[in-house]
């Protein structure tokens, strides 16, 4: 509208379109980006701690020690019902080095999704 036809009509119409332009582009509220519902908690949880290689620092040789966790869930289908597997990977840190180390991730079929491997091969089997 801008550089077209219309645009050269009347200017009028322009100036009265500009400062609400502005408005949207400064808007004070960004939104929100869009998240993940949880899993229902009615599910039945299995939870699989991964624990680390080594407790020993790879870069120091020092101790490592327990910061944190990394939790994140996969919706699993065993015959006849659903489940939930809660994988649980520490964060360890090196005093000496400021190092933090986890687990790697355990591999899915597909990255970022939900679904595990055997309700994935339940569905492809019912269709």
């Amino acid at each position: 509208m801008i550089f077209g036809r219309r645009a050269e009509r009347g200017q009028k119409d322009s100036l009265k379109r500009a400062p609400s332009r502005l408005q949207a582009v400064s808007d004070p509220n960004p939104r929100e980006s869009p998240r993940r519902t949880p899993l229902p908690d009615h599910l039945p949880r299995e939870t699989v701690i991964d624990p680390p290689e080594s407790i020993i620092c790879p870069n120091c040789q020092g101790a490592l020690h327990v910061i944190g966790e990394e939790v994140s869930e996969q919706l699993e289908y065993v015959p006849g019902r659903f489940k939930v597997i809660r994988h649980i990977r520490p964060k360890h840190i090196c005093r000496r080095c400021v190092r933090i180390t986890t687990t790697p991730a355990f591999r899915r079929p597909f990255m970022r999704a939900l679904p595990g491997p055997g309700l994935l091969a339940h569905v492809l089997v019912s269709k």
